[in-house]
């Protein structure tokens, strides 16, 4: 569940599509770290990661350079109540 008041709520309401990154054992920290920093607090914790974004060509997200593998989504739902996300994967970026 996403809560409203996270940035990816605000984002993914705005351009109907969002990513999904996977990384690999030796970036679980730069991970983490993107994961539990919030967008509205720290506006770059990308570059702070170390991590360089570039807009999917099959919709409007993000993927992340140094990751290898990516889902690239579609939002199907988004419902305000359950903050319950469900997307539609529109490409796979490996």
């Amino acid at each position: 569940a996403f809560s409203p008041s996270h940035a990816t709520v605000a984002a993914l309401r705005s351009t109907g599509a969002f990513s999904v990154s996977m990384g690999q054992e030796d970036q679980v920290v730069a991970c983490d770290y993107v994961g539990i920093t919030s967008g509205n607090n720290v506006s770059d914790k990308f570059s702070r990661a170390g991590f360089h974004a570039t807009k999917s060509t099959t919709a409007n997200a993000p993927l992340i350079d140094e990751l290898a593998y990516t889902l690239v989504c579609t939002v199907e739902s988004y419902d305000e109540d359950s903050h319950i996300l469900i997307g539609k994967i529109v490409d796979i970026s490996v």
